[in-house]
Order: C-alpha cells, then sequence, then structure tokens
C-alpha cells in the first residue's frame, strides 16, 4: 500500500484551487437585515396563502380527520407568521425613533413623566389655613417649595 491514490486510480493530481477571500462590503446595515427579513416573512404568507387554499380543497374532498388537523396547524402558523410580521415592524420603528432620556443599550429610553395633580383631603378651614401658610400654631407651613 506504499502506492500513491494518483498511480492506483491512473489519475493525473489537478492542483488545489486557491479560494478568495471573502470580502464584507458592509457588515453592519440595519435596513438591509430589516428589508431581508420582512422580504421572506411577506414571502412565506404569500406561499402560505395558496398552501392553505389547497389544504382546505384537500380537506373538503377527503373529510379526514388529520386534513383537518393540517388545516388548523398551518392556520396557526400563518397567524405566527402574520404577528413576526407586525413585531419586526415595531422592532424597526423602535430602533429607528430617537432616543428620549436615558437609555441603556439595546433597551428603549424612558420618558420622564411628571404628575403635576396633587388631592387635598380636609374642610375648608384646613384649606385656609394651608394655603395662607400658617397653622394653628402661627408657625410656617413648610409645602416643599423653595
Amino acid at each position: 500500500m506504499s502506492k500513491s491514490l494518483e498511480a492506483v486510480f491512473d489519475v493525473v493530481p489537478t492542483p488545489a484551487p486557491i479560494k478568495n477571500p471573502v470580502e464584507i462590503v458592509n457588515p453592519v446595515n440595519d435596513d438591509n437585515d430589516y428589508g431581508y427579513a420582512r422580504d421572506n416573512l411577506v414571502e412565506f404568507i404569500e406561499k402560505g396563502k395558496g398552501a392553505l387554499d389547497d389544504a382546505i380543497r384537500i380537506m373538503q374532498m377527503s373529510e379526514h380527520p388529520r386534513a383537518v388537523e393540517v388545516v388548523s396547524g398551518l392556520l396557526k402558523n400563518m397567524a405566527d407568521i402574520n404577528k413576526q410580521l407586525l413585531e419586526l415592524k415595531k422592532a424597526n420603528k423602535e430602533i429607528k425613533e430617537p432616543s428620549r432620556g436615558a437609555g441603556t443599550p439595546g433597551q428603549p429610553a424612558q420618558i420622564a413623566q411628571q404628575t403635576n395633580n396633587s388631592i387635598f383631603v380636609g374642610n375648608s378651614a384646613d384649606l385656609a389655613k394651608l394655603l395662607s401658610g400658617i397653622d394653628g400654631q402661627g408657625m410656617v407651613i413648610d409645602n416643599g417649595q423653595s
């Protein structure tokens, strides 16, 4: 078994082809990724419509319980794909919106909300004292404002 494979099979050796390195033009392009994912989901939905029509026709002709099960599974998958398409659109919108407030990377910023509503529980005399800033003992009430 000291013979080479070329001699055993009577073939002429060919040099291995030199592989060209793959050039990545733009490694991060969110718009292309979004478009690609969206196109795939839309294509799945369109193909699913045709498959669903065919499956319903087969189910009606055969009236077999398995055919009904297949149609119901296909309906669920179609609904899931539609939901994924809407979630993809929502995620893309969140990414493209400018941040409002301080957010962490990967999480949308929270919008600061200030509540200006206050409620007073008491009678009119208490309210008059509060508004005048003097309590019953003649001391100024600190209402927290500077």
